[in-house]
Formats: C-alpha cells, structure tokens, sequence
C-alpha cells in the first residue's frame, strides 16, 4: 500500500487485527501494534492475515446456511424480523453476518450461535431505519439476562428455550411499528455524473475533503444510463462483481463487493444506472478511476439470449421470478427437458395471446413463432421485466451464440493479426476453439466484408 488513508485502516487494517479477537486471543493484535521489530512484526502480521482468511470463510459458511434457513424456514412475508440460531455458529463472527443478512433483505435480523452444552444462544443484531432494536429489546429483558447496544445494533445471550419467544415478540412489535414502506432501502446521495466527468483530477479534488468517515461520510454518485462493457464474477467463491461501463466511448470500471450474483441478474445488452463511490485504484503504477457499486438499477425490461445455454445456467434463474414458458404452434417443453414446468402455454393466434393472465413478469420463449406479431403481442400485453430467448428449433438456422460486442472485438483482432484466414477451411475449428457456433463466424465475417 503507497498511501495510507482511512481506507485503508478501515478495510484492509482494521479487519485483521478485528479477524484475530472474534476467532481467538486478540494479544497478537496488541503485540503487532506494540513491537520495534520489523521480522517480529512480519511473522505477527502473516499470523493475523491468516486467521483473517479464516474468519472469511466461516463468515461465508455461516451466511450461506442462514440464506438457505431464511429461505425455507423463515419467509420474508411472513417475518418481519428474522431471528436465526443453529449449533455450531461462532458468536465472533455472526454481527457480520447479521449484516451481511440485512443488506440482502432488508429486515431486522439476530444471529446467534448455539451452546448446548451451556444451554445457552449467544450472537447479534443489525437493525433497519425505523426500528430501535434497543427499544423493543429492553421490553422483554426477562428473555435477555446479557444484552446491550444502540438503535441499530446490539449484543446479547440467552437462554436457547427462549429464542423461539424472542422471535415471536420481535415480529408481533414490528408489525405494530413497521410499514411495506420502511422495508424498501433508502440511501441518500450527492449528485448525478456523467463518465466524462469522472476523472483521477477530479477525484483528487474530491479527496481533499477526506478523511471520511462517520461524521464526514464518503460522498455517493449516480451514473445514469450506460451501457455494460463487461461483466464478471470475481473473488474465491465468485462473491464479488467487477464490471466495465461505457458511454460516448468513455470507459469506466466498477467494483461491487458482495454483489457477484448480479452477474445473473443483468443482461450483457442492458443499459444500468449505477450508485456507489468513486476511487482511484492504483496497480502496478498505474491509476485509473473506479467506482465502488453499492446498488445498480435497470429502468427497463431485460432480454436474455440463453440460445444454446445449459439449462442450469438460466432455467432456475427464471423459475426464481415465475417465469411463463411460451411454445409458438406446438408444445416443445417436452423436447427441450422442461416438461415438468407448471407454467407452461402454448401460443397459435392473438386470442391464445390475449387469454394469459397478465401477472407474469417474466417470460421464456421456446421456440420461434410463425408470426413475428405473436411476440410482439405477448410483449405488448404482459410488459414483462425479463425475457428469455430460448428459441429450440429442429434445425441449425440460427445462432446458438449471439455476437457479443467482445465477440466482434475479439474476431476483428484475430483477424488483424493473421492478415488472412481461409473461413472455409478452418471457420469450423475456430468456432469449436471459441464455443461458438460455425452461424455465428460466418455472420460476424459478413457484417466485416459488408
């Protein structure tokens, strides 16, 4: 690290030296802080990062299984405050996932970890705008023989036969309290930029009013209205999301911490607005702007080229939002592997159109209709957030890949660099090497020529 700021003590410093204390003895973190002796120091500071990547997975394990109890033990609609506790949690860690859990639904949540052998559960709580956790705490402290904290987060122990009435208080005081309302996240920002005004001058300039912190909070942006250059997942288990925006032919990238599934979420041909915090990343001295994404909007409906996909790559991702799943002149589901899907109809006429229910918010077409007007008709009426295009055919007449703009980028550099290449002859070992398909070189080497 060139440059140390309150970034840097906040994220890359401060985590290690919290890491060592939630997981063991924190005297590793003092005697870090305290020594004069520079191997000493490195041996103590491998130690902590260590113990660091540690505490990361059991935050990761413990997130995921309580996730998965939300999901099928704890509907949202039916718990307004969400009270998780199994064996086997480390009470060190779950105020992160209590965290990690409200940033994801948006309730007020306690995490707590199971002592059977003590008899009791131990762990802690991350609040919402709207209810004081230690005001609906401290009416029930019969339950809560050890609990403290503050509006938005608190501490506590208590005995593992009383968590089940916890919970049941919990929810009854904040359905007296809380509107659909206050389960919509709000956060303030600054001001709307465009890319062309983001750059490392004016970022610099934006620094001059650090250090940040909880009286002088970073300052958020809006970008409204660009278009996505690239996408990815990134981090071990794919956590992260590092994706490029462009607009005008000006460029910028982003970083979305715990935001990898988003991935799935967003169509490569959609245009985003993004919120976050604007950066410099420094790497190999080399700078350039970055965004740090806090949340990302699409203002219109989405169109999924899942043509030639595995069906485990997107088949549950639409089953996720109720997707309807639409046959033009004869039902494929079958022909296709989807013959258990419930939602399922079968398209010849604008009346078959106009007898669909118009709840359904997202929308599968497997197959190609006879009549383009179908589609637009179903589009029309249903006014669909995503659509999938599966399009099964019996033949080969179309593309399995969509041509991407990287995929054009990628051809026309290929193309570039061996001055010729006979398509007749190797176009159908370049497809194989790149997982596209022989229509797809041969479209993209047409729209070259032409």
């Amino acid at each position: 690290m060139d440059k140390l700021n309150e970034e840097g003590v906040g994220f890359t410093i401060g985590p290690r030296l919290n890491a060592i204390g939630r997981l063991s003895d924190a005297d590793p973190a003092v005697d870090l802080l305290l020594t004069d002796d520079m191997e000493e120091a490195l041996a103590i500071a491998e130690e902590i990062d260590q113990m660091n990547k540690e505490r990361k997975n059991i935050v990761s394990t413990i997130t995921e299984e309580a996730i998965e109890m939300v999901e099928t033990q704890f509907p949202l609609e039916d718990h307004s405050v969400l009270v998780l506790a199994k064996e086997g949690w480390n009470p060190g860690v779950v105020g992160i996932v209590a965290s990690r859990l409200v940033d994801r639904f948006y309730r007020p949540t306690i995490v707590l970890g199971i002592d059977s052998e003590k008899g009791i559960a131990k762990g802690s709580a991350r609040s919402i705008v709207g209810f004081d956790l230690f005001q609906n705490l401290s009416t029930m402290r019969e339950l809560l023989p050890h609990f403290g904290g503050h509006p938005m987060a608190a501490g506590m122990t208590l005995n593992i036969e009383d968590v089940n009435e916890l919970r049941a208080r919990l929810n009854t005081l904040a359905k007296e309290t809380l509107t659909e309302e206050d389960f919509v996240p709000l956060t303030e920002v600054d001001t709307h930029v465009t890319l062309d005004e983001v750059s490392l001058k004016s970022i610099e300039e934006l620094d001059l009013l650090s250090p940040y912190g909880m009286g002088n909070p970073k300052p958020k942006f809006v970008i409204d209205n660009v278009h996505i250059g690239n996408m990815k997942k990134i981090g071990g288990n794919g956590n992260h999301l590092k994706l490029n925006v462009i607009h005008n032919g000006t460029s910028l990238d982003g970083i979305g911490f715990h935001l990898g599934e988003l991935t799935e979420q967003l169509s490569p041909v959609s245009q985003i607005s993004l919120m976050g915090e604007l950066a410099i990343n420094e790497w190999n001295s080399m700078k350039k702007p970055q965004l740090f994404i806090k949340d990302i909007n699409v203002s219109d409906w989405q169109l999924f080229d899942v043509r030639g996909l595995k069906q485990d790559k997107w088949v549950h991702d639409a089953l996720n939002k109720e997707a309807l799943f639409i046959s033009f002149g004869e039902d494929v589901s079958e022909k296709v592997g989807l013959s258990s899907i419930e939602k399922n109809v079968v398209i010849t006429n604008e009346l078959d159109v106009k007898a669909i229910e118009e709840k359904y918010t997202t929308v599968v077409f497997l197959t190609i209709p006879t009549k383009e007007n179908l589609i637009r008709d179903v589009l029309n009426h249903l006014k669909p957030e995503r659509v999938y295009a599966h399009f099964y055919t019996d033949g080969t007449d179309y593309f399995s890949t969509m041509p991407t703009r990287d995929h054009f980028k990628w051809y026309y550099g290929f193309l570039s660099k061996r001055g010729q290449f006979d398509l007749m002859k190797h176009g159908g070992q370049l497809a194989a090497h790149k997982g596209w398909t022989k229509d797809t070189i041969d479209f993209m080497s047409q729209v070259f020529l032409n």
